[in-house]
C-alpha cells in the first residue's frame, strides 16, 4: 500500500516550504520524486503569481498572475488568471511522474473543484501506485477526501507550531513506506 499525504493549512502557512523539505530530504536518501511544487513570482518585492516547478526536469513555467496584470489566456480565480499554457505545463510534469516512487502535486485548487485545470491528470496520478503528497487548502479538504474516498489520505494540518517538524515526520512515514 502507498502512502497518501494530504497537506493542508492557511494562505502562507508553509505547506510549500514544508514539500520542499521533504522533497530535499527524500532526494539525498535517492528516493526518485516528481511532480510539482509552487514558486512565488514577485515583483519589485511584491507576490504577484506563481510559478509551477516540475521536480523531475527542474524547469519552471508561469502557472498564475494577479487578474489585473494578467493578459494570458486561461482562467479566472477570485485573484488570479490561471495559464492555460501553464496548466498544461503541470499536467505534463504530473504525468511525467508516474515512474516516481514519490508524487507531489502543490496544490489542488479552485479549478480542481470545478473539474477543471489539472483534474484529469491528477486522477491519473492517484490512481497511481506511488506515493503521493498533495497540497491544498483547508476549505478543500473534505471536497478532495470526497474525490478520493479510497485513498486513504494521512491529513497534516501545517502550522507555525509544527512546520518545523513536520518534514521530517512525513519523510519518515513516506522512507518507510517506499523501503517496503
Amino acid at each position: 500500500m502507498n502512502m497518501n499525504i494530504l497537506l493542508t493549512g492557511g494562505v502562507g502557512g508553509g505547506k510549500t516550504t514544508v514539500c520542499r523539505k521533504i522533497l530535499s530530504r527524500l532526494e539525498q536518501n535517492s528516493v526518485k520524486c516528481g511532480g510539482v511544487l509552487g514558486d512565488n513570482f514577485t515583483q519589485d518585492g511584491v507576490k504577484s503569481g506563481i510559478d509551477a516547478l516540475n521536480i523531475k526536469s527542474k524547469k519552471t513555467s508561469p502557472l498564475a498572475r494577479l487578474k489585473k496584470n494578467s493578459t494570458v489566456r486561461g482562467f479566472d480565480t477570485q485573484k488570479y488568471r490561471i495559464s492555460a499554457d501553464g496548466i498544461e505545463f503541470v499536467a505534463k510534469a504530473l504525468e511525467d511522474a508516474l515512474e516516481c516512487d514519490v508524487i507531489f502535486v502543490d496544490e489542488v485548487g479552485p479549478l480542481e473543484m470545478k473539474k477543471q485545470g489539472v483534474i484529469n491528470a491528477l486522477e491519473k496520478v492517484m490512481e497511481y501506485g506511488a506515493n503521493k503528497v498533495v497540497v491544498a487548502r483547508r476549505k478543500y479538504v473534505s471536497k478532495i477526501l470526497k474525490m478520493f474516498p479510497d485513498k486513504g489520505f494521512m491529513v497534516f494540518d501545517v502550522s507555525k507550531k509544527n512546520r518545523d517538524t513536520l518534514p521530517e515526520e512525513i519523510t519518515k512515514l513516506i522512507e518507510n513506506e517506499v523501503s517496503r
